[in-house]
This record gives structure tokens, C-alpha cells and sequence, in this order.
């Protein structure tokens, strides 16, 4: 990713936003090249070492083929992981959803099971602010601990619930997450 930045920009410095996994990226690059990064936006964050009681139960899709029956078992993870609202859940977040999945390369996840987040944080220099779903399955129950995760890092300016929207709160509500994605990096 760095090389990707200074490929593009040269040594620019830039903003950084990052959703689910790639707040992991976004982290440890604010972290390692500090005079990249000016502010930094996270979004579901895993690995910061909340934990929801919450047993999310996926289904298997890797051995269906393309079709209904592989459509219905990602309908079904979509609703259970990615989104709260069922009519968020339309044929535009299906497709994106199974046209991504098998480009997934961290099938297991057991990186979102580590503190790789919150023991990253107390080295990032920048601003850090955080846009979360009220409602992502992945927190369900303790949002209460996400802020004060999130202060680790020195430079902390808030969180901002979205209500009504899941773990993929920007697809959820567009309008909600720009506005606050807009209010983080300074309109």
C-alpha cells in the first residue's frame, strides 16, 4: 500500500479511511509512515479487543455452485454479519458481496481475533476518528467499549454511531457515513 501511495502521489500526504479488515492496514500504516497518514477514519474495526457475546453462525458457500442456492446462503450471511436492515439487503449488496468473497485471501479470520488494532493505535500520531454501525453484529451489545478502545490512540476525536445501519455502514446508509466521513476530514 505504501508503494501503491507513493506511486500515485509521490510523498503527499493523505488522508486515510479504512473499513473492517482494512482498518487493519490503515492502522499499521499511520503507525509505520506517520508523515503519510493526516488523518485517519476507521469503520468496523476488528481486533481492537471488544468482543460481542454475540455467536454470529455463518453458513458454508465455498462448495456451492453459481445460483440460487449459493444467492440464498449469502443472503443469509449478508443479514446475519453485514447488514441490520432487511431492506438493505438488495440485489446491488449481493452482487458486491459475491463478487468479492472469493477474492477473500484470510478465509479464517483469525487476525480479527487479535489486539493487532488497539495495541497499534498508541503509535499513531494523527487524528483518529471512527464511524461505526450501531448495529454491527460485531459489536453488538458492547458499543459502549468502542470509543474507549479507540481513545488508545492519542490523537482520538470521536466516534460516531450511525443508527441503523450494521457493519457495512457506509453501503447502509450512504448518506449518514458521508456526512460524518465529511465532518472527520474537515468537511
Amino acid at each position: 500500500m505504501h508503494d501503491a501511495l507513493q506511486a500515485l502521489l509521490g510523498d503527499a500526504a493523505v488522508d486515510m479511511v479504512g473499513f473492517s479488515f482494512g482498518t487493519m492496514v490503515a492502522v499499521l500504516m499511520a503507525a509505520r509512515w506517520p508523515q503519510r497518514i493526516r488523518r485517519l477514519v476507521l469503520s468496523g474495526a476488528p481486533a481492537l479487543g471488544v468482543k460481542s457475546e454475540e455467536k454470529l453462525e455463518l453458513r458454508a458457500w465455498s462448495h456451492l455452485p453459481p445460483g440460487p442456492a449459493l444467492d440464498a446462503v449469502l443472503r443469509q450471511n449478508l443479514a446475519v454479519l453485514m447488514l441490520a436492515r432487511p431492506q438493505s439487503l438488495d440485489e446491488l449488496a449481493l452482487a458486491l458481496h459475491a463478487a468479492n468473497l472469493p477474492r477473500d485471501r484470510m478465509r479464517l479470520r483469525r487476525l480479527s481475533k487479535t489486539n493487532l488494532v488497539r495495541d497499534t493505535l498508541p503509535a499513531v500520531q494523527c487524528p483518529v476518528h471512527g464511524v461505526w454501525g450501531r448495529e454491527d453484529a460485531l459489536y453488538l451489545g458492547v458499543q459502549d467499549q468502542l470509543a474507549p478502545a479507540l481513545a488508545a490512540a492519542p490523537g482520538f476525536q470521536g466516534l460516531t454511531l450511525i443508527a441503523q445501519a450494521g457493519h457495512w455502514v457506509q453501503y447502509e446508509d450512504a448518506q449518514a457515513y458521508d456526512q460524518a466521513l465529511a465532518a472527520a476530514l474537515g468537511g
